[in-house]
């Protein structure tokens, strides 16, 4: 179980390993197997203002090049990030609350139908002083299945803007990114990319050490249902074997009058092989029906509950569930070949010992059978 969309959060590990800076950045996106790398800028002391009212969301500046990579999806509105363009997690709306109250009362706002302004403030000794106040355009609010739900997300060349006004200049040769946050291009790569990215310096944080002693859980349960399939396939070979036997008691003159017509032994051994493979081939069809109805039901269970439990993930799994984007169960298309050809071979192997009878069966006892 892997999921393409882990991300990590990287940090030095110690004074001699690299910086995270803009170059450093650009190192990760030549790593292979990286689908995109997410550099945040965060903003500097900003409110969120709907009227008199005041909230918070956690406020980064990304490069809008990197959003068609993120795998981001919106419940309202487009995805879309230009100057002067904000998206807005699903739960910002949620965080208002009326300054000048005595007490505490959470408010709730649909933001993309209410005017939002960005308040840039400085904190002094005589209290909080706004240095600039901003109206922001909301073009939409991501849904549930993103890591996103308490962010505002902005153009990074805004939040430069914004950051320069309350003093802090960016300057490329000196700046440092506090966390990176790297995709990958599918979950065969994840734990390439983990590892070059340690390899490199940095304390690497993520899902991935849990998912790898998940799927060592996995393998040992892989081989002990590989014992029990080994069972079942060993009773369905006796039952084809079965099946067949019972067959050719049943069809005896009409293997006396293939033969009696000409037909060889090695024809009528063809024609039973392939009845055989038939039923086998059949039975793993069903099989792999059954498994594909199965794993369509556990994955859309899985991802009706992404946004419930810690962090959008479900109760049992401490993982945002809707980043397994292609569902917690997997079945390659190359295991169900495999489970097909398997399953055509066993019957064959089981029919083998029928067919050889029929195909030694005398013509002449053949007709005269009842």
């Amino acid at each position: 179980v892997m999921s393409n969309r882990f991300n990590w959060r990287t940090g030095t590990e110690n004074e001699d390993a690299p910086s995270l800076t803009p170059q450093t950045v650009n190192s990760f996106w030549r790593i292979p197997g990286v689908r995109a790398v997410l550099a945040g800028v965060r903003l500097n002391n900003g409110i969120l203002r709907v009227g008199t009212t005041q909230g918070w969301g956690d406020m980064i500046g990304i490069d809008a090049a990197v959003l068609p990579y993120m795998g981001l999806r919106t419940q309202k509105g487009e995805l879309s990030l230009n100057r002067g363009q904000v998206l807005i997690g699903m739960d910002v709306g949620n965080n208002f609350y009326d300054p000048n109250s005595e007490e505490y009362e959470p408010l709730s706002y649909d933001l993309m139908e209410e005017e939002l302004t960005l308040a840039l403030v400085e904190y002094t000794d005589v209290g909080e002083q706004v240095v600039e106040e901003i109206t922001l355009e909301v073009v939409g609010i991501l849904d549930s299945s993103s890591d996103f739900n308490y962010r505002v997300i902005f153009n990074v060349e805004d939040v430069h803007e914004y950051n320069a006004l309350m003093g802090t200049e960016f300057d490329p040769e000196t700046f440092v990114h506090d966390d990176v946050t790297v995709y990958a291009t599918g979950r065969d790569t994840v734990e390439d990319v983990f590892n070059t990215i340690k390899e490199m310096g940095f304390q690497v944080y993520g899902s991935i050490e849990y998912l790898q002693s998940l799927n060592s859980f996995f393998t040992s349960m892989r081989m002990m249902l590989g014992g029990i399939g080994g069972v079942a396939l060993l009773v369905a070979a006796f039952g084809v074997a079965n099946t067949m036997t019972m067959a050719i008691l049943e069809r005896t003159r009409e293997i006396g009058l293939m033969k009696a017509v000409g037909a060889r032994d090695q024809d009528v051994l063809m024609i039973f092989l392939i009845e055989a493979g038939l039923v086998g081939l059949v039975g793993g069809l069903a099989g792999v029906a059954v498994a594909l109805i199965l794993q369509q039901v556990v994955n859309e269970a899985v991802l009706a509950t992404a946004g419930e439990g810690d962090g959008g993930g479900i109760n049992f799994l401490p993982i945002n569930t809707a980043n397994l984007t292609d569902g917690i169960i997997i079945i390659p298309s190359e295991l169900i070949v495999f489970g097909l050809i398997l399953a055509t071979l066993v019957g064959i192997s089981a029919g083998v010992y029928p067919a050889l009878r029929a195909a030694r069966m005398s013509p002449v006892d053949a007709l005269k059978t009842d």
